[in-house]
C-alpha cells in the first residue's frame, strides 16, 4: 500500500544507481512521487547515464532546494557531500523529513553520519553502524545467489583493479605501484594456467594498465571465472554469492572491513611471492567453495527466498513515519 508521498534519492555512481533506480520505479509504481539528484556534481562518475538507462532524469542540487517540501523523504548512497547538499540535508531534518541512508558497498560505516536510519545488508550491519538498520538485504548480490555456479573452459581469473580507498592513496598514489600489484597477480593467475581479465574501477582507468580492462560488465566476467583476485571491494561479496574462489590482495595497509575474518571462506594474502601458493589452493576444489564460504556469506548479507531484497528495501522505506 503506497504512503503517496514523495522521495528524493541523491546519488553520485553508477553503482547506487544501479541499487535505487529500482526501488523508485517500484515506488512510482504504488503512488509515489520520486526524483534523483546528482550528489556530488564533477565527481569521476557522472549518475545521469546510467540513470537514463532506467528512465529517469538526473537533477542539479539546487532543484532539490527548491523542490523540498516538509513529509519529503531523502534517500542517498553516501551522506557526504558539498555544502549545497549539507545545507539541503539541514533543512530537510529542521521540518522532520526521515533521512535514510542504502548501503551501496563494504567499509561504508562513515559514509552515513547523520543519517538517523541505514538499510543493510546483513546482521553484521547492525553491529557494525552505529544508527538504526533495517537489514534488506543486497539486489545485486542477491541476483549473484540465484544461479548455481558455473566455471567456464578453458578456465580464467577475474582480477579488480581497484584503488580508491583514502588509506591506499599512499602506498598506491602511483599508477606504478597499482601496476606493479597488477603485474604480480597477473604472473600467479598464469603460473595457475588461468587466463586474466581485468575488470576496472573507473576512477583507475587512466593508469593504461595491461592486460587491458575487459569491457564487459563485472556480472558477466564473474559468472564462469574459476576466481576473483581483488583488493577489499565489494566485488568480492558478488563473487562469493557466485560461488567463485577469491584470493584477498589489499591494497597497502587499506581496512579490511567486513572481510578481516574470513571464517575460512578465503585467504588473504600480503606478500607478492606467497601468491602462487595462495591461488592454487583457491582454484583447487572451486565447486565446494560456495559451501566453504556460506558462514562468512551470511555474516554479511541477508538472502531470503521469500522476500526479495527489492521488496524488502521498499517495505522500509514505505514504514516510515
Amino acid at each position: 500500500m503506497s504512503s503517496g508521498r514523495r522521495f528524493l534519492f541523491f546519488v553520485s555512481s553508477s553503482n547506487q544507481c544501479r541499487i535505487t533506480a529500482p526501488v523508485a520505479r517500484r515506488l512510482q509504481e504504488l503512488g509515489c512521487e520520486v526524483a534523483f539528484f546528482d550528489r556530488f556534481p564533477g565527481g569521476h562518475e557522472d549518475p545521469r547515464v546510467p540513470l537514463a538507462g532506467f528512465g529517469f532524469p538526473c537533477h542539479e542540487l539546487a532543484q532539490a532546494a527548491a523542490m523540498l517540501s516538509p513529509g519529503d523523504v531523502l534517500v542517498t548512497g553516501n551522506a557526504k557531500g558539498p555544502a549545497a547538499y549539507q545545507e539541503i540535508v539541514e533543512r530537510a531534518l529542521a521540518s522532520g523529513c526521515p533521512y535514510v541512508g542504502v548501503v551501496d558497498g563494504c567499509r561504508a560505516e562513515r559514509r552515513y553520519g547523520g543519517v538517523p536510519l541505514v538499510l543493510g545488508w546483513g546482521p553484521s550491519s547492525v553491529a557494525r553502524y552505529r544508527q538504526r538498520v533495517e537489514v534488506v538485504g543486497s539486489p545485486a548480490i542477491e541476483a549473484c545467489w540465484s544461479e548455481a555456479p558455473a566455471f567456464a573452459q578453458p578456465p580464467y581469473a577475474v582480477v579488480n583493479y581497484k584503488f580508491t580507498s583514502a588509506r591506499n592513496r599512499g602506498e598506491y598514489a602511483a599508477p606504478e605501484a597499482r601496476l606493479r600489484w597488477l603485474r604480480a597477480v597477473v604472473a600467479a593467475c598464469a603460473a595457475a594456467g588461468l587466463a586474466v581479465r581485468v575488470s576496472g574501477h573507473p576512477a583507475n582507468l587512466p593508469d593504461g594498465v595491461q592486460p587491458e580492462f575487459s569491457t564487459a560488465p563485472f556480472a558477466a566476467l564473474v559468472r564462469g571465472a574459476s576466481l576473483l583476485v581483488s583488493p577489499v571491494s565489494t566485488v568480492l561479496f558478488r563473487a562469493i554469492a557466485a560461488g567463485v574462489p577469491l584470493v584477498l590482495v589489499p591494497a597497502g595497509d587499506e581496512s579490511l572491513g567486513e572481510f578481516e575474518d574470513p571464517l575460512g571462506a578465503f585467504e588473504i594474502v600480503r606478500a607478492f611471492d606467497a601468491l602462487d601458493g595462495a591461488v592454487a589452493r583457491a582454484i583447487a576444489d572451486p565447486a565446494a567453495f560456495r559451501a566453504r564460504s556460506r558462514r562468512f556469506f551470511e555474516t554479511h548479507v541477508s538472502i531470503d527466498a521469500g522476500r526479495p531484497a527489492l521488496e524488502r528495501m521498499v517495505a522500509a522505506l514505505l514504514a516510515l513515519p
